[in-house]
């Protein structure tokens, strides 16, 4: 099943519709609601709202994403204000999907359609919902150019202007050795300097399938990928070798 595209996520809902099987049809309607808002295909939306409405008689399965969508959809509409609470409810109803979901990249879309619809209406937008976003939108690309069976270490968010990069380390520990070894809050982190950046990695989380890293005082992206390679040189048991 194809969770990019709408369509084929509609057909197959009106498929277990047919069957009888109404848990999945509203399974698939989620799915097809996050994925039809987020590339604003609202047609798709109203579809999604006649379906809907025909299943919840049929069963006591709850719709997660589908009626939050269509909620918002008959409200753009109508070219009315979203209620002020607005961004709260998107991600109460969202919390189920994991960033590590290759289908974050529509739940990111999709608020970024919320802010875009807010904004000309004079509605006020938090300020850390911009952060947010581009925040997400950086670890979305890197995760695509993500290559498993090349690269180690994946970057999940970097801010240049604040100097600070956290990331994973994917496949082997990092060499113990070659760190400088503390204790803060009764937790031992390894520390590594690369000119001037101060790498921190916090050794409980670490083990031979690799870990995760923060790094502060990155200055740019030349800076950020002779961090890269020096973790990179500091793995071993590496699946990798």
């Amino acid at each position: 099943m194809n969770f990019e595209n709408e369509n084929a996520l509609f057909k197959k809902a009106l498929e277990e519709k047919e069957k009888g099987n109404y848990d999945d049809a509203i399974y698939y309607l989620d799915w097809a609601s996050l994925i039809a808002f987020a590339k604003g295909n609202l047609q798709k939306i109203k579809e999604i709202e006649k379906i809907l409405s025909e299943l919840v008689e049929k069963t006591d399965y709850l719709s997660l994403y589908a009626s939050f969508f269509i909620k918002i959809t008959n409200s753009i509409l109508k070219k009315e204000k979203l209620p002020n609470n607005i961004i709260d409810e998107f991600f109460e109803a969202i919390e189920g999907i994991e960033e590590k979901d290759k289908e974050f990249k529509f739940v990111v879309m999709a608020l970024k359609r919320i802010v875009n619809y807010m904004e000309p209406m004079n509605q006020k937008v938090p300020e850390w919902i911009y952060e947010w976003i581009e925040d997400k939108e950086e670890m979305i690309k890197e995760v695509e150019k993500f290559n498993p069976e090349k690269d180690k270490v994946l970057i999940q968010s970097k801010d240049f202007k604040k100097g600070f990069v956290t990331g994973t380390f994917i496949g082997g520990e990092l060499d113990k050795s070659k760190m400088k070894i503390v204790e803060r809050a009764k937790m031992m982190f390894g520390i590594i300097e690369v000119d001037g950046a101060v790498i921190e990695i916090p050794l409980m989380a670490m083990n031979f399938t690799g870990g995760i890293f923060r790094a502060k005082g990155v200055k740019n992206e030349e800076h950020l990928n002779k961090i890269i390679k020096t973790i990179e040189d500091l793995m071993i048991d590496s699946y990798f070798y």
